[in-house]
């Protein structure tokens, strides 16, 4: 009998710590962060899945290069663009074809 395998899912959402210039006063809504909690607890309940979150945009780069190997693919959940910025929204997906990446 073969042992299941874990996938190893990088997810990459918005940057709490960045302004977000979508929103008149240009910040998060107090409830974000707990719906960002709630996606990391019902994520972390799929089995078959070791899910790493992504939400830093300043070491980004680095952080995906570092996982790169270990990946198995990408849950791109940052719709808002990279650096909370929505012209930025396909430089998301570049860094997943730069570091080879599967999407989800």
């Amino acid at each position: 009998m073969s042992k299941v395998q874990t996938k190893h899912v990088a997810v990459i959402h918005g940057d709490l710590e960045k302004a977000f210039p979508y929103y008149p006063n240009r910040n998060w809504e107090s409830n974000d962060n707990q719906i960002i909690s709630r996606l990391h607890e019902a994520l972390d309940e799929i089995p078959g899945y070791r899910f790493t979150f992504f939400s830093h945009h300043d070491t980004l780069w680095a952080d995906l290069e570092r996982a790169r190997t270990t990946l198995d693919m990408v849950l791109q959940l940052c719709d808002d663009g990279y650096m909370n910025d929505v012209d930025r929204a396909l430089h998301i997906c570049a860094m997943r074809t730069v570091f080879s990446i599967a999407p989800s």
